[in-house]
C-alpha cells in the first residue's frame, strides 16, 4: 500500500505540466459618437483645494454623462449642450487599428463602445496601445485611466473576472491639437472558453438577475367611482436595492398622467364620493393622520391625527364616515424567561389584535367600535352604509384544522351584532352584493360543509383549493357556484356597475379573469393578452376598469378594460423600455400522462440562442405542493436568467397542485411527495427522450419550500440527477410540523387526519432524513438563517447526516434571511450560488462555485 502511494505521489510530482492556452481577440467593432467639444473650466486660482494643478486629463474621469445607463446601438442619438452625434459604426484599418483623422476638432471627448457577451464565469485580460489618454470603464467591473506613449510599443492590460453576461466596454478618448485617434484593442481569455464569449456591437442580451431589479414598475391601480380617473402608485429601481416609490394621478379618457403628491409621506390613497375628492394618510413620529384632498380646488383638510398603532381605514360608500383600525399589542414583560401560551405565541404579529374605531365626517369626531382580546377584522360596508361585515377568529388546538372563525354583521344605528355563523373551523373571506341582500364568501371546499367538495369518494378534499359561494342573509342558505369550475378562485368582486361577479382564478399555471351571471349562473372569460393577471379594478359608475398583468417575459403593464364588451387596451407599460434590448428563449408546452392517466402539464423554457444541432444541460423544477409554478416575470426563481446562462429548463406541476380540480389538488392530502416524486422522475425521462439536443447525464433539479423537500426526497428515490438544489427544505415532516410556525397548521390539509403517533409511517418513510442513506446525487442545501416557516434546522440535520454518510452535500445558509430571499445583494448573490453550482456539475465548470466559496483547507 505504502508503495502504491508513494508512485502517486511521484507521478503527481513529475507529471508533465499542462499549460492552459490563451488566445487573443481582438476588438474589431466598435461604435463612434463623434466628437463632443468641451470648454476648460474658468482657472480662478492655480490650484485647487488639495494643491492639484489642473491639466485637461482630469477630464477624462468626469461623467457628462453617465455612460453606464446608456447603451447605444447603431444610429442611436447622443445628446449635449452644444452637441448632437449619432453613433456609428468604425472599423479597423489593415493593420489592426481604430485610427478617426477627420474633422476632430481640438479640445474634444470622443466615446467609442463596444460589447463583449461572457456565457461562462471567466478571467480576461484587455489589452490596449495607444497614441492617445483614454479612460476605460468595463461596466460595474473596473475602469482605469490610461497615458499614452509615445510609440504605443508598450501595451496596457487591464485584468477582470467576469461572471455571465453582456458588458459594455467604454473607451473616452481626450483628442488635443487635432491630432488623430489611434488606439488598438484586444481581449485574451482561455482557448476553452472560445465558444463562450462573443464580441459584439449591439446592446442586445439575455436577462440577467439585476434586471428584476431596475427600471419602473407599476405596484397597484385604483379607479375613480366614475373610471375617468386612477390612481397609480409606481416604483424606480435606482441599484443596488435601493428604490423609491411615489403616485400618479391619471386621466383615463386622455390618457394622461400627472404626479401626484399632496406629502412628502402620502400613502393609502382612497377614493371620496366622486372624481375629484381623495383620501390619503401621512405618518410621524409613530402617529398616523388622515386627510383629505380636492382636486377643484386643490386644499387638503385634516380629517384627524394622532392615531397611535394605526393599521387601515375604510370610506364608507355613502361618504359620510369612515372606519379605522388600531392595533393593541400585548405589553413585553421583559423577562428573560418567557411562557410560551400558545403554538402561535412564538410569532411576533400574533400578540398584536386589530380594533374599529367609527369616525363621523360631519364631526370628525371619533368613537370606539370594538373592544376585545380577538382581533376583528373588517370584510365590508354595506352599500347604504348601515352595516358592517367582521369576523373574529381564534385557535382552536384540538381539532383540525385548528381554528374557530366566526363572522358577524354590526348595525351602526344600533351597535348590535348579528351572528351569520360561529365558530366554523375553516376561514372564509366575505363581501356585500351591491344590494346587501347576499354575501360573496371564499373559502376551502369544506368552509361549509360538504356542499362545496366534488371529490371522489377515496379522497379528502384539499382546502388550498379556493371555492366561491353565495350566502343568503333572508333564509342564510349556502350555494356552492364554483364546485364544478375547475379553477381556483384567487380574488372576487361583486362590481356594483353590473351586478355580475368578477374572479380572479388560477388556471393551471395561468391566472386569469372570468366573469360570473349569478342569474344564468354562466361563466365567461375576459381576455387579457398577458399570463398573469394580477389585480382588477371595478369603477363604481361604468363599465370601466383596470387590470394589471404580466407575462413570464414582460414585467407587470396596466390596461383599460370595458367589461361589457370585453375590450382591452394597453395604456402603461413603464418597464418595457428597460427591458427592450433583454432577448429571450421561446417557451414550449410538453405534458405527460401520470401512471393514473392524469394529464401532469410541463413547458420548456429554451436557452435564449439555442442552436438544435448542440447539445444542453438541462435544470428540472418544480414545486410540488399545493400551488402551480406560475408564469410570472419577477418570480424568485427566474427561469430566462437560467435560460440565458445556456440550460433548457423543464418545469411540470405535478399532481396536487390548484387550478386543475378538486379531484386534481386532493391528490396532495396525505401524500407527502411520493406521487409526486414519480410523476417528476417519469416527466424527466420522457421529456429527455423527446428532445435529443438535451444531455441525459448533465440534468440538475430544484426547488423551493415543499419544492426543496421534494428535492431532497427525489435524490433518495432516484439517481437520474446529475445534483440537486433544495431551498428551504423539508428533511423531517415530524420536526418540521412541530417546529415551523405554520408547519401543523400546513399539515392539517397536507397530512390531514394524520399524526406521527397514528401514522408514523407516513412521517418517517416519506421523510428525506430517514432514508439519507439511499442519497447518491450532489446536492447543495440552501436556507435562510432565520426561517420561521421551515425552520434552518430542517437542511442542517439533512447536511449532518449526508456528512456521517460521507455523501456530496453543501449548506449554504443565507445571513438574516427568513424564508423568502429578497435583499438585494442576497438575492444576487443567492442566484449566482445556484448557477455556479450547477456549472459545476453539469457543465464541468468549478470556477465560478471556487470564486464564490474559494476551498479553506479546513
Amino acid at each position: 500500500m505504502k508503495k502504491i502511494l508513494l508512485l502517486i505521489i511521484l507521478c503527481v510530482l513529475f507529471a508533465p505540466t499542462v499549460k492552459s492556452e490563451n488566445i487573443t481577440l481582438p476588438i474589431d467593432r466598435l461604435l463612434y459618437s463623434g466628437s463632443v467639444q468641451y470648454i476648460t473650466p474658468i482657472l480662478l486660482d492655480s490650484f485647487d483645494i488639495n494643491k492639484n494643478k489642473y491639466s485637461d486629463d482630469e477630464l477624462l474621469k468626469q461623467n457628462f454623462f453617465d455612460y453606464n445607463k446608456v447603451s447605444p446601438k447603431e444610429g442611436d442619438t447622443l445628446l449635449f449642450s452644444r452637441n448632437k452625434c449619432i453613433w456609428k459604426k468604425v472599423s479597423l484599418d489593415k493593420k489592426g487599428w481604430f485610427i478617426i483623422d477627420t474633422k476632430i476638432p481640438n479640445s474634444s471627448y470622443n466615446y467609442f463602445v463596444t460589447y463583449v457577451e461572457v456565457k461562462e464565469f471567466t478571467e480576461l485580460t484587455l489589452e490596449l496601445e495607444t497614441f492617445n489618454d483614454i479612460y476605460v470603464d468595463i461596466q460595474d467591473k473596473k475602469n482605469e485611466f490610461i497615458k499614452s506613449k509615445k510609440d504605443a510599443s508598450e501595451s496596457k492590460k487591464i485584468i477582470v473576472k467576469l461572471e455571465p453576461d453582456v458588458y459594455k466596454i467604454t473607451f473616452k478618448v481626450l483628442a488635443k491639437n487635432s491630432a488623430p485617434i489611434k488606439f488598438k484593442a484586444g481581449i485574451t481569455f482561455n482557448k476553452t472558453l472560445q465558444d463562450m464569449l462573443l464580441l459584439k456591437d449591439n446592446p442586445k442580451r439575455p436577462l440577467h438577475i439585476k434586471d428584476l431589479f431596475s427600471g419602473e414598475s407599476i405596484n397597484s391601480v385604483n379607479l375613480s367611482p366614475t373610471g375617468d380617473y386612477a390612481f397609480m402608485t409606481m416604483t424606480r429601481q435606482l441599484g443596488e436595492g435601493k428604490s423609491e416609490s411615489w403616485t400618479e394621478y391619471w386621466n383615463m379618457l386622455s390618457d394622461y398622467c400627472i404626479p401626484f403628491n399632496p406629502s412628502k409621506d402620502a400613502s393609502n390613497y382612497s377614493w371620496g364620493k366622486d372624481d375629484f375628492e381623495v383620501y390619503y394618510t401621512t405618518a410621524k413620529d409613530s402617529e398616523t393622520s388622515i386627510w383629505q384632498y380636492d382636486f377643484r380646488t386643490g386644499k387638503k383638510k385634516l380629517i384627524t391625527d394622532g392615531i397611535k398603532e394605526f393599521a387601515y381605514y375604510r370610506i364608507s360608500p355613502t361618504n359620510d364616515f369612515l372606519i379605522y383600525g388600531v392595533n393593541d399589542e400585548l405589553k413585553d414583560d421583559k423577562s428573560v424567561l418567557k411562557k410560551v401560551e400558545g403554538m402561535e405565541d412564538r410569532q411576533k404579529e400574533f400578540r398584536k389584535r386589530t380594533q374599529l374605531y367609527f369616525l363621523d365626517f360631519n364631526s370628525l369626531n371619533s368613537e370606539r367600535l370594538t373592544y376585545g382580546k380577538q382581533s376583528v377584522q373588517l370584510f365590508d360596508i354595506s352599500s347604504d352604509g348601515k352595516q358592517l361585515l367582521c369576523g373574529i377568529s381564534e385557535p382552536n388546538y384540538t381539532k383540525e384544522p385548528f381554528s374557530k372563525n366566526s363572522v358577524f354583521t354590526i348595525d351602526l344605528s344600533t351597535r348590535q351584532i348579528n351572528y351569520l355563523w360561529k365558530d366554523n373551523p375553516y376561514s372564509i373571506d366575505c363581501q356585500f352584493s351591491p344590494d346587501n341582500s347576499q354575501l360573496l364568501c371564499t373559502g376551502g371546499p369544506e368552509a361549509f360543509g360538504k356542499i362545496g367538495v366534488n371529490v371522489k369518494d377515496s379522497l379528502l378534499p384539499n382546502n388550498y383549493d379556493t371555492q366561491a359561494y353565495i350566502y343568503h342573509l333572508k333564509g342564510q342558505t349556502v350555494q356552492a357556484i364554483t364546485k364544478n369550475f375547475n379553477p381556483t378562485i384567487a380574488a372576487a368582486y361583486w362590481c356594483q356597475y353590473d351586478n355580475l361577479i368578477y374572479f380572479l382564478v388560477q388556471e393551471g399555471t395561468y391566472k386569469k379573469l372570468y366573469k360570473y351571471n349569478p342569474i344564468l349562473k354562466k361563466y365567461e372569460n375576459i381576455p387579457v393578452n398577458e399570463d398573469i393577471v394580477i389585480s382588477l379594478s371595478l369603477s363604481k359608475k361604468s363599465a370601466g376598469a383596470v387590470v394589471l398583468a404580466q407575462s413570464s417575459q414582460n414585467n407587470t403593464r396596466a390596461y383599460k378594460l370595458n367589461i361589457q364588451t370585453k375590450t382591452c387596451s394597453l395604456f402603461s407599460a413603464p418597464s418595457d423600455k428597460y427591458l427592450k434590448d433583454i432577448t429571450f428563449g421561446k417557451i414550449e408546452e410538453f405534458d405527460i400522462l401520470n401512471s393514473k392517466g392524469d394529464t401532469i402539464q410541463g413547458r420548456i423554457h429554451y436557452p435564449t440562442d439555442f442552436d438544435s444541432t448542440k447539445k444542453y444541460p438541462v435544470i428540472v423544477y418544480y414545486y410540488g405542493g399545493t400551488s402551480p409554478v406560475g408564469r410570472n416575470f419577477d418570480g424568485r426563481y427566474p427561469f430566462d436568467i437560467y435560460t440565458a446562462h445556456g440550460y433548457v429548463v423543464y418545469c411540470l406541476q405535478p399532481s396536487g397542485t390548484i387550478g386543475y380540480g378538486q379531484n386534481f389538488s386532493a391528490q396532495h392530502v396525505n401524500n407527502w411527495g411520493k406521487t409526486t416524486a414519480d410523476e417528476i422522475i417519469k416527466g424527466t425521462k420522457e421529456m429527455l427522450a423527446a428532445h435529443p439536443f438535451c444531455i441525459p447525464e448533465k440534468v440538475g433539479c430544484m426547488g423551493a419550500s415543499y419544492g426543496g423537500f421534494m428535492t431532497m426526497y427525489l435524490t433518495t428515490r432516484t439517481d437520474i440527477f446529475a445534483c440537486a438544489i433544495s431551498h428551504a427544505g423539508i428533511s423531517s415532516i415530524a420536526s418540521y410540523w412541530g417546529e415551523g410556525y405554520w408547519g401543523y397548521l400546513y399539515s392539517a390539509e397536507a397530512t390531514k387526519n394524520s399524526y406521527p403517533w397514528n401514522n408514523p409511517k407516513l412521517y418517517t418513510e416519506q421523510s428525506p432524513l430517514f432514508n439519507a442513506d439511499k442519497v447518491k446525487t450532489p446536492i447543495l442545501l440552501l436556507h435562510g438563517d432565520r426561517d420561521t416557516n421551515v425552520p434552518t434546522g430542517e437542511s442542517i440535520q439533512f447536511y449532518t447526516a449526508l456528512k456521517i454518510l460521507g455523501k456530496d452535500a453543501e449548506l449554504v445558509l443565507i445571513e438574516d434571511t427568513d424564508h423568502f430571499v429578497q435583499k438585494y445583494e442576497q438575492r444576487v448573490k443567492w442566484n449566482n450560488s445556484i448557477l455556479s453550482y450547477f456549472d459545476k456539475y453539469l457543465k464541468g465548470r468549478p470556477d465560478w462555485w471556487n470564486e464564490l466559496y474559494p476551498p479553506k483547507g479546513l
